[in-house]
Protein backbone atom coordinates (compact mmCIF):
# COMPACT_ATOMS: atom_id res chain seq x y z
CA UNK A 1 0.00 0.00 0.00
CA UNK A 2 1.32 3.43 -0.87
CA UNK A 3 2.16 5.89 1.89
CA UNK A 4 0.16 9.10 2.31
CA UNK A 5 -0.35 12.01 4.71
CA UNK A 6 -2.14 11.68 8.02
CA UNK A 7 -5.48 13.53 7.78
CA UNK A 8 -5.04 15.80 10.81
CA UNK A 9 -8.17 17.91 11.48
CA UNK A 10 -9.80 16.51 8.35
CA UNK A 11 -10.93 13.35 6.55
CA UNK A 12 -10.79 10.18 8.65
CA UNK A 13 -10.02 12.29 11.73
CA UNK A 14 -13.75 13.02 11.94
CA UNK A 15 -14.49 9.28 11.98
CA UNK A 16 -12.11 8.99 14.93
CA UNK A 17 -14.07 11.75 16.68
CA UNK A 18 -17.39 10.11 15.78
CA UNK A 19 -16.22 6.75 17.11
CA UNK A 20 -15.11 8.32 20.39
CA UNK A 21 -18.47 10.10 20.77
CA UNK A 22 -20.55 6.94 20.29
CA UNK A 23 -18.20 4.88 22.46
CA UNK A 24 -18.49 7.35 25.34
CA UNK A 25 -22.25 7.57 24.85
CA UNK A 26 -22.46 3.83 25.55
CA UNK A 27 -19.69 3.44 28.13
CA UNK A 28 -20.22 6.58 30.21
CA UNK A 29 -24.00 6.39 29.81
CA UNK A 30 -23.98 2.97 31.49
CA UNK A 31 -21.44 4.12 34.07
CA UNK A 32 -23.50 7.19 35.02
CA UNK A 33 -26.58 4.98 35.39
CA UNK A 34 -24.93 3.23 38.35
CA UNK A 35 -27.31 5.03 40.71
CA UNK A 36 -30.12 2.90 39.27
CA UNK A 37 -27.97 -0.25 39.37
CA UNK A 38 -27.04 0.48 43.01
CA UNK A 39 -30.67 0.65 44.13
CA UNK A 40 -31.45 -2.61 42.29
CA UNK A 41 -28.37 -4.41 43.67
CA UNK A 42 -29.19 -3.39 47.27
CA UNK A 43 -32.84 -4.46 46.92
CA UNK A 44 -32.08 -7.76 45.13
CA UNK A 45 -29.35 -8.98 47.46
CA UNK A 46 -30.41 -7.14 50.66
CA UNK A 47 -26.95 -5.58 50.91
CA UNK A 48 -25.71 -2.56 52.83
CA UNK A 49 -25.03 0.74 51.11
CA UNK A 50 -21.31 0.41 51.85
CA UNK A 51 -21.11 -3.04 50.24
CA UNK A 52 -23.15 -1.92 47.23
CA UNK A 53 -20.96 1.16 46.81
CA UNK A 54 -17.85 -1.02 46.94
CA UNK A 55 -18.77 -2.37 43.49
CA UNK A 56 -17.93 0.96 41.89
CA UNK A 57 -14.92 1.16 44.21
CA UNK A 58 -13.55 -2.15 42.91
CA UNK A 59 -14.24 -0.94 39.38
CA UNK A 60 -12.24 2.22 40.03
CA UNK A 61 -9.40 0.31 41.70
CA UNK A 62 -9.16 -2.07 38.76
CA UNK A 63 -9.22 0.92 36.40
CA UNK A 64 -6.36 2.43 38.45
CA UNK A 65 -4.05 -0.50 37.77
CA UNK A 66 -5.29 -1.23 34.25
CA UNK A 67 -5.04 2.32 32.86
CA UNK A 68 -1.25 2.78 33.19
CA UNK A 69 -0.71 -0.80 32.02
CA UNK A 70 -2.79 -0.06 28.93
CA UNK A 71 -1.24 3.33 28.11
CA UNK A 72 2.36 2.51 29.04
CA UNK A 73 2.69 -1.09 27.85
CA UNK A 74 -0.20 -2.52 25.81
CA UNK A 75 -0.39 0.43 23.39
CA UNK A 76 3.36 0.01 22.79
CA UNK A 77 2.84 -3.63 21.83
CA UNK A 78 -0.54 -3.51 20.08
CA UNK A 79 -2.38 -0.80 18.20
CA UNK A 80 -4.91 1.37 20.02
CA UNK A 81 -7.64 -0.27 17.95
CA UNK A 82 -6.67 -3.76 19.10
CA UNK A 83 -6.54 -2.66 22.75
CA UNK A 84 -9.96 -1.02 22.46
CA UNK A 85 -11.51 -4.13 20.88
CA UNK A 86 -10.22 -6.12 23.85
CA UNK A 87 -11.77 -3.55 26.18
CA UNK A 88 -15.14 -3.89 24.43
CA UNK A 89 -15.19 -7.62 25.10
CA UNK A 90 -14.18 -7.27 28.75
CA UNK A 91 -16.71 -4.52 29.55
CA UNK A 92 -19.62 -6.35 27.89
CA UNK A 93 -18.73 -9.58 29.72
CA UNK A 94 -18.54 -7.68 33.00
CA UNK A 95 -22.14 -6.55 32.62
CA UNK A 96 -23.62 -9.65 30.97
CA UNK A 97 -22.16 -12.15 33.46
CA UNK A 98 -24.22 -10.43 36.15
CA UNK A 99 -27.04 -12.65 34.85
CA UNK A 100 -25.51 -15.50 36.88
CA UNK A 101 -24.99 -13.51 40.11
CA UNK A 102 -26.26 -15.20 43.27
CA UNK A 103 -24.81 -12.62 45.65
CA UNK A 104 -23.28 -9.17 45.52
CA UNK A 105 -19.76 -10.61 45.94
CA UNK A 106 -20.02 -12.06 42.43
CA UNK A 107 -20.79 -8.58 41.12
CA UNK A 108 -17.61 -7.24 42.73
CA UNK A 109 -15.70 -9.35 40.18
CA UNK A 110 -17.97 -8.94 37.15
CA UNK A 111 -19.48 -5.45 37.40
CA UNK A 112 -16.44 -4.26 39.32
CA UNK A 113 -13.16 -5.75 38.07
CA UNK A 114 -14.04 -6.78 34.50
CA UNK A 115 -15.71 -3.47 33.64
CA UNK A 116 -12.76 -1.62 35.18
CA UNK A 117 -10.37 -3.40 32.84
CA UNK A 118 -12.67 -2.86 29.87
CA UNK A 119 -13.22 0.86 30.49
CA UNK A 120 -9.48 1.43 30.98
CA UNK A 121 -8.82 -0.22 27.61
CA UNK A 122 -11.44 1.96 25.91
CA UNK A 123 -11.21 5.40 27.47
CA UNK A 124 -7.49 6.28 27.50
CA UNK A 125 -6.63 5.02 23.99
CA UNK A 126 -9.59 6.93 22.51
CA UNK A 127 -8.23 10.21 23.97
CA UNK A 128 -4.78 9.41 22.61
CA UNK A 129 -6.25 8.78 19.15
CA UNK A 130 -7.96 12.18 19.25
CA UNK A 131 -4.61 13.72 20.19
CA UNK A 132 -2.98 12.05 17.20
CA UNK A 133 -5.62 13.02 14.64
CA UNK A 134 -6.44 16.55 15.82
CA UNK A 135 -4.32 19.64 16.37
CA UNK A 136 -6.17 22.96 15.97
CA UNK A 137 -9.54 21.49 16.98
CA UNK A 138 -8.22 19.13 19.65
CA UNK A 139 -9.92 20.93 22.55
CA UNK A 140 -13.33 21.10 20.90
CA UNK A 141 -13.26 17.51 19.61
CA UNK A 142 -12.12 16.19 23.00
CA UNK A 143 -14.97 18.02 24.73
CA UNK A 144 -17.54 16.87 22.18
CA UNK A 145 -16.25 13.29 22.43
CA UNK A 146 -16.55 13.38 26.23
CA UNK A 147 -19.96 15.03 25.77
CA UNK A 148 -21.01 11.79 24.10
CA UNK A 149 -21.17 10.51 27.66
CA UNK A 150 -23.63 13.28 28.43
CA UNK A 151 -25.87 12.05 25.62
CA UNK A 152 -25.58 8.58 27.09
CA UNK A 153 -26.41 9.95 30.50
CA UNK A 154 -29.86 11.09 29.44
CA UNK A 155 -30.45 8.23 26.99
CA UNK A 156 -29.26 5.24 29.03
CA UNK A 157 -31.10 5.70 32.39
CA UNK A 158 -34.58 5.37 30.80
CA UNK A 159 -33.32 2.39 28.78
CA UNK A 160 -31.84 0.74 31.88
CA UNK A 161 -35.05 1.37 33.86
CA UNK A 162 -37.16 -0.02 31.01
CA UNK A 163 -35.06 -3.18 30.75
CA UNK A 164 -35.14 -3.79 34.50
CA UNK A 165 -38.90 -3.23 34.65
CA UNK A 166 -39.61 -5.64 31.78
CA UNK A 167 -36.89 -8.29 32.16
CA UNK A 168 -35.83 -8.03 35.80
CA UNK A 169 -32.33 -7.42 37.10
CA UNK A 170 -30.73 -10.49 35.50
CA UNK A 171 -32.36 -10.18 32.09
CA UNK A 172 -31.66 -6.46 32.07
CA UNK A 173 -27.95 -7.00 32.79
CA UNK A 174 -27.71 -9.50 29.94
CA UNK A 175 -29.27 -7.07 27.46
CA UNK A 176 -27.24 -4.10 28.70
CA UNK A 177 -24.11 -6.22 28.20
CA UNK A 178 -25.18 -6.63 24.57
CA UNK A 179 -25.55 -2.86 24.23
CA UNK A 180 -22.05 -2.42 25.67
CA UNK A 181 -20.62 -4.80 23.06
CA UNK A 182 -21.56 -2.28 20.36
CA UNK A 183 -18.44 -0.37 21.42
CA UNK A 184 -16.53 -2.97 19.40
CA UNK A 185 -17.91 -1.28 16.27
CA UNK A 186 -16.65 2.14 17.35
CA UNK A 187 -13.28 0.66 18.29
CA UNK A 188 -12.96 -0.65 14.74
CA UNK A 189 -12.97 2.95 13.47
CA UNK A 190 -9.70 3.76 15.31
CA UNK A 191 -7.45 3.42 12.28
CA UNK A 192 -3.73 3.38 13.24
CA UNK A 193 -1.72 6.36 12.01
CA UNK A 194 0.73 3.94 10.40
CA UNK A 195 -1.97 3.38 7.78
CA UNK A 196 -0.90 6.79 6.42
CA UNK A 197 2.66 7.35 7.58
CA UNK A 198 4.11 3.97 6.62
CA UNK A 199 4.16 1.97 3.41
CA UNK A 200 3.59 -1.78 3.56
CA UNK A 201 4.21 -4.54 0.98
CA UNK A 202 1.08 -5.53 -0.87
CA UNK A 203 1.41 -9.20 0.08
CA UNK A 204 1.35 -8.31 3.79
CA UNK A 205 3.79 -11.15 4.37
CA UNK A 206 5.44 -9.42 7.31
CA UNK A 207 3.70 -9.64 10.64
CA UNK A 208 4.06 -6.09 11.93
CA UNK A 209 2.24 -6.88 15.16
CA UNK A 210 4.71 -9.56 16.21
CA UNK A 211 5.97 -9.38 19.74
CA UNK A 212 8.87 -11.32 21.22
CA UNK A 213 10.64 -11.13 24.53
CA UNK A 214 14.40 -11.30 24.72
CA UNK A 215 16.51 -10.30 27.70
CA UNK A 216 13.51 -8.54 29.29
CA UNK A 217 13.02 -6.39 26.18
CA UNK A 218 10.02 -5.98 23.90
CA UNK A 219 10.28 -6.11 20.11
CA UNK A 220 7.51 -4.14 18.48
CA UNK A 221 6.75 -1.90 15.55
CA UNK A 222 6.87 1.88 15.83
CA UNK A 223 3.51 2.67 14.30
CA UNK A 224 2.27 4.74 17.19
CA UNK A 225 5.45 5.73 18.96
CA UNK A 226 5.32 9.36 17.87
CA UNK A 227 2.30 11.59 18.50
CA UNK A 228 1.13 13.66 15.58
CA UNK A 229 1.44 17.35 16.24
CA UNK A 230 1.60 18.94 12.83
CA UNK A 231 -0.78 19.17 9.91
CA UNK A 232 1.60 17.46 7.48
CA UNK A 233 3.45 14.18 7.92
CA UNK A 234 5.59 12.26 5.48
CA UNK A 235 6.03 8.55 5.01
CA UNK A 236 9.03 6.61 6.21
CA UNK A 237 10.95 3.83 4.53
CA UNK A 238 9.47 0.36 4.38
CA UNK A 239 12.59 -1.01 6.05
CA UNK A 240 12.09 1.23 9.09
CA UNK A 241 8.49 0.13 9.48
CA UNK A 242 9.12 -3.57 9.08
CA UNK A 243 12.20 -3.62 11.30
CA UNK A 244 11.12 -4.01 14.91
CA UNK A 245 12.43 -1.60 17.48
CA UNK A 246 13.78 -2.75 20.81
CA UNK A 247 12.02 -1.14 23.74
CA UNK A 248 12.99 -1.99 27.30
CA UNK A 249 10.60 -1.92 30.20
CA UNK A 250 12.25 1.16 31.70
CA UNK A 251 11.25 3.15 28.62
CA UNK A 252 7.76 1.70 28.62
CA UNK A 253 7.13 2.59 32.26
CA UNK A 254 8.23 6.22 32.43
CA UNK A 255 8.01 7.66 35.95
CA UNK A 256 10.09 10.77 35.28
CA UNK A 257 7.01 12.98 35.66
CA UNK A 258 6.81 11.99 39.33
CA UNK A 259 9.83 14.24 39.88
CA UNK A 260 7.90 17.26 38.58
CA UNK A 261 6.32 19.24 41.44
CA UNK A 262 3.72 20.71 39.09
CA UNK A 263 2.61 17.20 38.09
CA UNK A 264 2.48 16.14 41.76
CA UNK A 265 0.23 19.10 42.60
CA UNK A 266 -2.00 18.30 39.62
CA UNK A 267 -2.31 14.68 40.77
CA UNK A 268 -3.19 15.86 44.29
CA UNK A 269 -5.91 18.15 42.96
CA UNK A 270 -7.31 15.33 40.84
CA UNK A 271 -7.36 12.86 43.75
CA UNK A 272 -9.40 15.29 45.85
CA UNK A 273 -11.57 16.71 43.07
CA UNK A 274 -12.80 13.62 41.24
CA UNK A 275 -15.15 12.57 44.04
CA UNK A 276 -17.30 15.65 43.44
CA UNK A 277 -17.03 15.31 39.67
CA UNK A 278 -17.99 11.63 39.56
CA UNK A 279 -19.96 10.48 42.59
CA UNK A 280 -22.50 13.27 43.01
CA UNK A 281 -24.46 11.88 40.07
CA UNK A 282 -24.30 8.36 41.60
CA UNK A 283 -25.72 9.43 44.96
CA UNK A 284 -28.41 11.84 43.79
CA UNK A 285 -30.80 8.94 42.93
CA UNK A 286 -30.14 7.21 46.25
CA UNK A 287 -30.64 10.47 48.18
CA UNK A 288 -33.85 11.17 46.24
CA UNK A 289 -35.03 7.64 47.09
CA UNK A 290 -34.52 8.44 50.79
CA UNK A 291 -36.65 11.57 50.30
CA UNK A 292 -39.54 9.36 49.10
CA UNK A 293 -39.37 9.95 45.34
CA UNK A 294 -40.43 7.32 42.80
CA UNK A 295 -38.19 5.28 40.50
CA UNK A 296 -39.43 7.29 37.52
CA UNK A 297 -38.47 10.51 39.31
CA UNK A 298 -34.93 9.17 39.69
CA UNK A 299 -34.72 8.50 35.96
CA UNK A 300 -35.80 12.04 35.13
CA UNK A 301 -33.21 13.51 37.49
CA UNK A 302 -30.43 11.64 35.70
CA UNK A 303 -31.86 12.67 32.34
CA UNK A 304 -31.84 16.34 33.41
CA UNK A 305 -28.19 16.04 34.46
CA UNK A 306 -27.35 14.42 31.14
CA UNK A 307 -28.93 17.17 29.03
CA UNK A 308 -27.32 19.94 31.10
CA UNK A 309 -24.00 18.09 31.06
CA UNK A 310 -24.06 17.89 27.25
CA UNK A 311 -24.59 21.64 26.96
CA UNK A 312 -21.95 22.34 29.60
CA UNK A 313 -19.26 20.19 28.01
CA UNK A 314 -19.72 21.63 24.53
CA UNK A 315 -19.55 25.14 26.00
CA UNK A 316 -16.48 24.09 27.98
CA UNK A 317 -14.72 22.88 24.82
CA UNK A 318 -15.50 26.07 22.94
CA UNK A 319 -14.30 28.18 25.88
CA UNK A 320 -11.13 26.08 26.23
CA UNK A 321 -10.21 26.67 22.57
CA UNK A 322 -11.15 30.37 22.63
CA UNK A 323 -8.14 31.42 24.71
CA UNK A 324 -10.29 33.82 26.78
CA UNK A 325 -9.40 31.98 29.99
CA UNK A 326 -6.68 29.45 30.70
CA UNK A 327 -7.88 25.87 30.81
CA UNK A 328 -6.74 25.06 34.32
CA UNK A 329 -8.57 28.16 35.58
CA UNK A 330 -11.79 26.76 34.08
CA UNK A 331 -11.19 23.55 36.03
CA UNK A 332 -10.52 25.52 39.24
CA UNK A 333 -13.92 27.21 38.85
CA UNK A 334 -15.61 23.85 38.20
CA UNK A 335 -14.10 22.23 41.31
CA UNK A 336 -15.07 25.25 43.42
CA UNK A 337 -18.68 25.25 42.21
CA UNK A 338 -18.90 21.47 42.78
CA UNK A 339 -17.87 22.03 46.39
CA UNK A 340 -20.39 24.79 46.98
CA UNK A 341 -23.23 22.81 45.40
CA UNK A 342 -22.53 19.66 47.43
CA UNK A 343 -22.55 21.63 50.68
CA UNK A 344 -25.94 23.13 49.74
CA UNK A 345 -27.60 19.70 49.51
CA UNK A 346 -29.32 19.98 52.96
CA UNK A 347 -31.41 22.81 51.50
CA UNK A 348 -32.62 20.54 48.68
CA UNK A 349 -35.72 18.84 50.06
CA UNK A 350 -38.31 18.91 47.24
CA UNK A 351 -38.40 17.41 43.77
CA UNK A 352 -38.22 20.75 41.98
CA UNK A 353 -35.27 21.69 44.19
CA UNK A 354 -33.47 18.58 42.96
CA UNK A 355 -34.34 19.42 39.34
CA UNK A 356 -32.73 22.86 39.66
CA UNK A 357 -29.76 21.33 41.47
CA UNK A 358 -29.29 18.78 38.67
CA UNK A 359 -29.39 21.51 36.00
CA UNK A 360 -26.65 23.56 37.71
CA UNK A 361 -24.52 20.52 38.53
CA UNK A 362 -24.91 19.19 34.99
CA UNK A 363 -23.70 22.47 33.48
CA UNK A 364 -20.50 22.81 35.52
CA UNK A 365 -19.93 19.57 37.42
CA UNK A 366 -18.03 17.48 34.89
CA UNK A 367 -15.64 19.93 33.24
CA UNK A 368 -12.80 17.81 34.60
CA UNK A 369 -13.29 15.09 32.00
CA UNK A 370 -13.26 17.55 29.10
CA UNK A 371 -10.24 19.49 30.34
CA UNK A 372 -7.75 17.13 31.97
CA UNK A 373 -6.12 15.78 28.78
CA UNK A 374 -5.90 19.34 27.40
CA UNK A 375 -4.29 20.60 30.62
CA UNK A 376 -1.74 17.78 30.46
CA UNK A 377 -0.85 18.82 26.90
CA UNK A 378 -0.59 22.48 27.97
CA UNK A 379 1.67 21.65 30.91
CA UNK A 380 3.82 18.80 29.57
CA UNK A 381 3.34 18.57 25.78
CA UNK A 382 1.53 16.18 23.42
CA UNK A 383 4.49 13.80 23.31
CA UNK A 384 4.04 12.99 27.02
CA UNK A 385 0.25 12.66 26.90
CA UNK A 386 0.05 8.82 26.97
CA UNK A 387 2.47 8.55 29.92
CA UNK A 388 1.08 11.49 31.90
CA UNK A 389 -2.50 10.34 31.27
CA UNK A 390 -1.71 6.77 32.33
CA UNK A 391 -0.16 7.84 35.65
CA UNK A 392 -2.98 10.30 36.28
CA UNK A 393 -5.60 7.61 35.63
CA UNK A 394 -3.84 5.39 38.18
CA UNK A 395 -4.01 7.96 40.97
CA UNK A 396 -7.47 9.17 39.95
CA UNK A 397 -8.93 5.68 39.99
CA UNK A 398 -7.14 4.83 43.26
CA UNK A 399 -8.89 7.81 44.86
CA UNK A 400 -12.14 6.69 43.25
CA UNK A 401 -11.74 3.24 44.79
CA UNK A 402 -11.51 4.72 48.30
CA UNK A 403 -14.25 7.35 47.96
CA UNK A 404 -17.27 4.99 47.61
CA UNK A 405 -16.28 3.14 50.78
CA UNK A 406 -16.14 6.43 52.69
CA UNK A 407 -19.37 7.74 51.15
CA UNK A 408 -21.28 4.51 51.74
CA UNK A 409 -20.00 4.20 55.31
CA UNK A 410 -21.04 7.78 56.09
CA UNK A 411 -24.55 6.95 54.93
CA UNK A 412 -24.70 3.78 57.03
CA UNK A 413 -23.45 5.67 60.11
CA UNK A 414 -25.66 8.76 59.79
CA UNK A 415 -28.72 7.20 58.15
CA UNK A 416 -28.74 9.62 55.19
CA UNK A 417 -26.47 10.84 52.39
CA UNK A 418 -25.95 14.43 53.61
CA UNK A 419 -22.61 13.63 55.24
CA UNK A 420 -21.52 12.03 51.95
CA UNK A 421 -22.32 15.24 50.08
CA UNK A 422 -20.42 17.27 52.71
CA UNK A 423 -17.39 15.04 52.09
CA UNK A 424 -17.58 15.51 48.31
CA UNK A 425 -18.02 19.25 48.74
CA UNK A 426 -15.04 19.62 51.06
CA UNK A 427 -12.66 17.63 48.87
CA UNK A 428 -13.75 19.57 45.76
CA UNK A 429 -13.00 22.94 47.39
CA UNK A 430 -9.61 21.65 48.54
CA UNK A 431 -8.86 20.48 44.99
CA UNK A 432 -9.69 23.94 43.64
CA UNK A 433 -7.13 25.58 45.93
CA UNK A 434 -4.42 23.01 45.10
CA UNK A 435 -4.99 23.36 41.37
CA UNK A 436 -4.99 27.15 41.66
CA UNK A 437 -1.48 26.97 43.16
CA UNK A 438 -0.15 25.24 40.03
CA UNK A 439 -0.71 28.41 38.02
CA UNK A 440 2.30 30.03 39.71
CA UNK A 441 4.58 27.10 38.83
CA UNK A 442 3.22 27.11 35.28
CA UNK A 443 3.93 30.82 34.92
CA UNK A 444 7.47 30.34 36.29
CA UNK A 445 8.14 27.49 33.84
CA UNK A 446 6.75 29.52 30.94
CA UNK A 447 8.86 32.53 31.91
CA UNK A 448 12.02 30.44 32.22
CA UNK A 449 11.41 28.85 28.84
CA UNK A 450 10.87 32.27 27.22
CA UNK A 451 14.05 33.59 28.86
CA UNK A 452 16.01 30.56 27.65
CA UNK A 453 14.78 31.08 24.09
CA UNK A 454 15.66 34.78 24.35
CA UNK A 455 19.23 33.95 25.43
CA UNK A 456 19.62 31.48 22.58
CA UNK A 457 18.43 34.06 20.06
CA UNK A 458 20.90 36.62 21.43
CA UNK A 459 23.76 34.14 21.19
CA UNK A 460 22.90 33.37 17.57
CA UNK A 461 22.80 37.09 16.77
CA UNK A 462 26.21 37.64 18.42
CA UNK A 463 27.72 34.72 16.49
CA UNK A 464 26.38 36.12 13.22
CA UNK A 465 28.09 39.51 13.77
CA UNK A 466 31.33 40.00 11.84
CA UNK A 467 34.51 39.96 13.91
CA UNK A 468 36.35 43.31 14.29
Amino acid sequence: MAASEVPVDRGWAWMIGFGAIVQNMIMIGILKSFGIFLVEFIDEFNASSALGSSIIGIQSLTFAFAAPTVLHILTSIFTNRQVMLFGSVMASLGIGLGFFAQNITFLLFTYGALIGIGNASLYGPSLVMIGKYFNKRRGLVTSVAIAGGSVGQFVMPPVVRLLFDNYGLRGGLLLIGGIMFHSALTSSLMRPTAHYTHAYPEDHSLNKASVCFKKYSLHTNSEQSEPLDNNRHTAVDVDKETTPQVLNFKKLIDLSLMKNIKYILLLSAVCFGVAGSIYVVFYIPAHAKDLGMTDQDLVWLLTIIGVADLIGRIACGALADSGLIQRYNILVISFLLNGVLSNLMPLVTMYWHLCVYCVVYGLVGSFYFSLISLILVDFFGIEKLPKSLGLLFFFEASANAIAPLILGSLRDITGNYLASFYYMGGTSILAAFILFSTRFLHQIDTGCEAESNYDKDNQEIIKSLPET
